[in-house]
């Protein structure tokens, strides 16, 4: 009775969790505010009744969480000193989000498997589904842009990450004692692997390669390193169909060409026939040491020598090779239909992102310039006039330019707990471990050089696994004051995730009704701003109301709030200057198009129109 109560519970968390990986996956990532307040209100409740019903979480996943904790606590005390109050009251939510995503993971650490599998099988599910629906041509427009799969997550960069996540999870099942398991592992990798092609996102592939070496690196399997050269050849077929695919799109065909089917019936044929080649089952050989090494430097070699070849054939479509350093993948002038933008090595601009973050840093050290103040900087010294972005692209520089040597300390703090989680199960049981480790090496690699870390739908799975393998402490015998203490931190913490979810979700009814009733409009506009006095995006709404009914002091009013609050104020200030000219105050009309103009002054159409005559 007992085994069969474990079974259920296990089957239980399992599915589950992977309810909860692909609802969030399919929700643009939990990216937006709405989307990540309810998984974080998921969260935060399912690891409040953990703590209350089941295990102690470890000491290693106590010390990320409250690293986490500290890091969203500063990040909303930076508000004193420059920190854009959105920004930092969302910050804080991610942060309480991932830390409840460590405790429920080590809480529930006795049913570690069926957490991984869980993670796992969300992520499969989103691969079906993404797989299948570009096959049957059936995308949304918006799940292209240009050249690469941006997809349900609305980020090419994000959707590679999670897939890359999957990998390694899918080959430790893969490598597991059940055939049908082995085969079900062994497909799903050959479709995260397909998903994260059509992405086209370098870093993601990156993740991939230093995942299968990392986990091979540690379990020494020589199945595991059989199914790692697998995939890798599987890669190159892909790649080949991959350049037609990309010839479509740059081309601008329908989404219903038959480049897209040809490509997804690939991805399926090679799973299937890595799956049949799975199902045997072979007496385990654990690699010594020295073979393991010598296998995987002559892994690195062939890579290099792919790698190689592949320039030489690329290459020789440019005139050198400073034109691949420097083009722009996404250009289809200096990328080629075909090539893809896995030919390009260039950094796309992150070079001068991690500069200016790091004169920030340098500015103020300490304390940082307080969260969200980079794209207001980036804004003013930017040398290239089409390039927008809100983040420096790499979680420690961005910590160090916004919240200084105190915040980094925390983040420090994370990363090194993160790798005690990993350390800790793979003393426990290394196959799981491996894959654990490996799967969070991956998504550590991404976001050192990428903004990923703000999807709560991508966080999410990465640390709760990482709770998951840590271990878990016994459970003790249920005490009132304890329960009353969880459920008040959980209400606190709901609190602090409602605010931006619920603003965001009276906003976009606001907008609904803006065309039918303005005055409607108007008072749930209001009462979005009761739920998050500080969100621009409200502010802003309420200005283009206001504007429209020809208040144009009042919209004056609401959009130099709006700048005061938003990462781009300049997009606002331009609206103030609007609505002041049209209400006959010119001189406070250039004042502000002078003042827009200041905060970025390499955008052209801040001295068109309204401000042309700003001087």
């Amino acid at each position: 009775m007992r085994i069969e109560r474990r079974q259920a519970a296990a089957a239980g968390i399992g599915s589950g969790t992977a309810l909860l990986v692909v609802t969030g996956l399919n929700f643009s990532g939990g990216y937006y505010a709405l989307a990540a307040g309810i998984i974080g209100a998921v969260v935060v409740i399912a690891a409040t009744g953990a703590l209350v019903l089941g295990d102690r979480p470890s000491f290693p996943a106590l010390l990320v969480a409250v690293a986490l904790l500290v890091l969203g606590a500063w990040s909303a005390l930076s508000v004193a000193w420059g920190g854009i109050p959105d920004t930092s009251w969302r910050f804080l939510g991610l942060t309480l989000t991932a830390a409840a995503a460590l405790i429920l993971g080590s809480s529930l650490g006795a049913h570690a498997g069926a957490i991984v599998r869980g993670v796992l099988g969300g992520i499969a599910l989103h691969a079906l589904i993404v797989l299948v629906t570009v096959g049957s041509g059936s995308a949304a427009a918006d799940w292209f842009q240009v050249r690469q799969l941006e997809g349900p997550v609305g980020y090419h960069n994000g959707e590679g990450t999670i897939c890359a996540l999957g990998v390694p999870l899918a080959l430790w099942v893969a490598a597991s004692r059940s055939r049908w398991a082995r085969a079900a592992g062994a497909a799903a990798a050959v479709l995260f692997l397909a998903v994260t092609l059509l992405t086209q996102s370098r870093g993601s592939m990156a993740a991939i390669a230093l995942a299968a070496v990392v986990q091979v690196a540690v379990t020494r399997r020589a199945r595991l390193a059989a199914l790692a050269v697998a995939l890798g050849l599987a890669a190159v077929a892909l790649f080949s169909a991959l350049q037609a695919v990309d010839r479509a799109l740059v081309d601008g065909r329908p989404l219903d060409d038959p480049a897209f089917s040809r490509y997804v019936a690939l991805a399926f044929g090679l799973a299937a026939v890595l799956a049949v080649l799975s199902l045997p089952a072979f007496p385990p050989v654990r690699l010594r040491r020295r073979t393991a090494l010598t296998l995987m430097g002559a892994g690195g070699a062939l890579a290099a020598v792919a790698v190689a070849v592949l320039a030489v054939l690329l290459l020789s479509r440019v005139d050198n090779l400073r034109d691949r350093l420097t083009a722009e993948p996404n250009s289809t002038l200096q990328v080629a239909g075909g090539d893809t933008r896995l030919s390009s090595l260039s950094p796309t601009g992150r070079v001068e992102l991690w500069k200016v973050a790091a004169r920030m840093t340098r500015e103020k050290p300490l304390t940082g310039s307080g969260t969200g103040s980079f794209p207001r900087r980036w804004s003013l010294e930017r040398s290239n006039k089409d390039f927008y972005v809100l983040q420096p692209h790499s979680l420690e520089l961005e910590t160090l330019s916004e919240l200084g040597l105190i915040g980094f300390g925390a983040l420090a703090a994370v990363i090194a707990g993160v790798a005690w989680c990993a350390l800790a199960g793979v003393r426990r049981d290394r196959a799981i471990g491996a894959c654990v480790a490996a799967a969070l090496a991956a998504f550590f690699l991404v976001v050192s050089v990428d903004w990923i870390h703000v999807f709560a739908g991508l966080t999410v799975p990465a640390l709760l696994i990482a709770g998951a393998v840590s271990g878990f402490r016994p459970a003790r015998l249920p005490s009132t004051p304890r329960t009353l203490g969880y459920t008040v931190a959980m209400l606190l913490a709901l609190a602090i995730l409602a605010g931006p979810a619920m603003a965001q979700r009276e906003l976009e009814k606001a907008r609904a009704q803006a065309a039918s009733s303005p005055d409607r409009a108007w008072t749930t506009a209001a009462t979005a701003r009761s739920w998050n006095r500080w969100s621009p995006d409200v502010v802003r709404f309420q200005g283009l109301l206001a504007e429209q009914a020809g208040r144009f002091r009042l919209a004056a009013r609401l959009y130099h709030r709006a700048a005061e609050l938003d990462l781009q104020p300049w997009t606002n200030t331009f609206r103030e200057a609007r609505a002041l000219r049209r209400a006959g105050l010119v001189a406070q009309a250039r004042a502000a198009c002078r003042r827009s103009i200041a905060s970025n002054p390499l955008e052209p159409e801040l001295r068109r129109g309204t401000c042309e005559d700003a001087g």
